[in-house]
């Protein structure tokens, strides 16, 4: 009862999921309400409300131009888990975050989110659990991720990372090196874009100063 499923338009992105296949649909939408049953509650307190409320590593940054929210998942250049921040604390933290991004989205009559995943590479074991927990619990919720910045000559070694995403969501994503490009990627006006996300490849080598071999040691973690 809690879900956003229980709105027409929640049932329709199971449909549109399952290509209009009735029993499908009606499959996993059981599934999705087993799986709030084990899940849920999520309380926002202890690390789960820390995680939220500081802001660093997700937060809604503004609008696309047609009002779509715009969220960003910073993954701190490496620091996004640490030894006082685990895994688990922060896959309940992004659950409850896209619960409560939903519900405020659904009460502004938008049914989609636009994602920027910037700071360099995520955890693996994070990114695979929560992509998921996506697919098989928000279905059509995301309008378009893009995955920025990324050097040139490293964008096909980050489309190979994306083995574990399901083809549907990988037809939304987009992986850019400018801020150009970001910015027709996710239809945004440029005097909306957050300081910390200008410059491209460039702009964040000079404020981040990313350690290049954790960069690389965080890669290699997603072909072992």
């Amino acid at each position: 009862k809690d879900s956003t499923i229980g709105t027409d338009v929640g049932l329709l992105k199971f449909l549109v999921a399952r290509k209009g296949d009735v029993a499908k649909t009606e499959d996993m939408v059981c599934g999705h309400l087993e799986w709030r049953q084990q899940v849920f509650p999520i309380h926002k307190e202890g690390p789960v409300r820390q995680l939220i409320d500081d802001g660093k590593r997700f937060r809604t940054v503004g609008t696309t131009s047609d009002g779509t929210p715009v969220i960003l998942m910073d993954f701190l250049w490496g620091a996004f888990k640490t030894e006082a921040v685990q895994g688990l604390d922060l896959l309940r933290a992004s659950i409850r975050f896209m619960e409560d991004e939903g519900t405020k989205t659904l009460a502004m009559g938008v049914h989609q989110v636009a994602v920027v995943c910037f700071g360099g590479p995520p955890p693996m074991d994070w990114a695979m659990a929560l992509a998921t927990v996506a697919e098989a619990n928000y279905p059509e919720w995301l309008q378009k991720a893009v995955i920025y910045p990324v050097p040139r000559f490293v964008k096909l070694t980050v489309w190979a990372l994306l083995w574990f995403v399901d083809e549907t969501t990988r037809s939304k994503v987009a992986v850019e090196s400018s801020e150009e490009d970001l910015l027709a990627a996710i239809s945004m006006p440029s005097y909306a874009l957050p300081e910390e996300l200008r410059g491209g490849v460039e702009g964040a080598e000079r404020h981040f100063k990313p350690n290049k071999g954790k960069m690389t040691a965080l890669m290699k973690v997603g072909f072992s």
